[in-house]
């Protein structure tokens, strides 16, 4: 048959018989399948009836009201919006360190055995600096430590104060040890000078023949010692400087005036301790 006649319908075989077989055999075969669906729903709706009726039967459990919650104010590091505050950078101040501080030790001779000088270097101004030195000399007394202008400012071995602008120089003083005299013939013999500022020549020598104990340049209210035998003459030498008066020799606490020149030359009979007086 041709194709267009098929599709037109021309001359095609009825099929209505056909349809209709096919029909009531699908229906034979789905036939079991709708009653079991049918079946399960009945049991379905069984259930879910039994179900809410048991919901409705079952006790209500009691009511609970739940607890108060306390407010809890916002902490120190909060804001009250519970916000964290804004980090803050520490400031932080460098410490400029130009401050020389320097440190010397008199009479140099005790260098060698004083050992290490400490403390001197660079600070900053408030800064706190310790002087020090490793050891004694043998044969000598620690005398303090002075600054620049020669004014005492610690007796302790060990200085600590505070840095200023400026810095600052300063040094250990040391006096030789007076040898212990024989208690019989021998005197102690004192002398230091005062009155300006710088170093001063101070001698002690011993007559008969002039002869030189101790001879050194000191600054101001550094004393130097030597033992001299009783009955004997001592010559007591202060030098002054350019244009400064020859020195006035007083007693150390005392007001009386004994000489005024280069050269005092007292008989020695019991200690002595004495100061030469410089004015211009």
């Amino acid at each position: 048959m041709p194709l267009n006649d098929f599709l037109l319908g021309k001359d095609f075989p009825k099929i209505e018989p056909f349809v209709e077989a096919l029909q009531q055999g699908i229906d034979s075969e789905l036939a079991p399948l709708k009653e079991e669906i049918a079946q399960l729903r009945v049991l379905v709706g069984d259930a879910a009836a039994a179900a809410a009726a048991a919901a409705a039967n079952a006790p209500r459990p009691p009511s609970v009201t739940p607890p108060a919650t306390e407010e809890i104010p916002p902490t120190a590091t909060e804001t009250p919006t519970g916000e964290q505050p804004p980090a803050t950078t520490p400031t932080v101040t460098a410490v400029v360190r130009d401050q020389l501080i320097s440190v010397s030790v008199e009479p140099l001779d005790v260098v060698a055995t004083i050992g290490q000088l400490n403390g001197a270097g660079l600070y900053g101004v408030g800064e706190t600096a310790t002087l020090s030195f490793a050891s004694h000399p043998e044969g000598y007394t620690f005398n303090g430590w002075y600054d620049a202008s020669g004014q005492p400012v610690s007796t302790n071995p060990t200085y600590t104060f505070t840095v200023a602008s400026g810095g600052g120089a300063f040094t250990a003083r040391f006096v030789a040890t007076p040898a212990i005299a024989e208690p019989t013939n021998q005197a102690t013999v004192n002398i230091r000078w005062t009155g300006n500022t710088g170093r001063r020549r101070l001698r002690i020598a011993s007559n008969p023949g002039n002869v030189t104990l101790v001879d050194q340049e000191v600054l101001a209210n550094t004393p130097i010692t030597a033992q001299i035998p009783l009955g004997t003459q001592a010559v007591l030498q202060a030098f002054p400087i350019f244009r400064e008066n020859e020195p006035t020799w007083r007693a150390i606490g005392s007001s009386t005036n004994l000489d005024r020149d280069i050269d005092y030359r007292p008989t020695v009979t019991g200690d002595l301790d004495l100061v030469a007086i410089f004015t211009r």
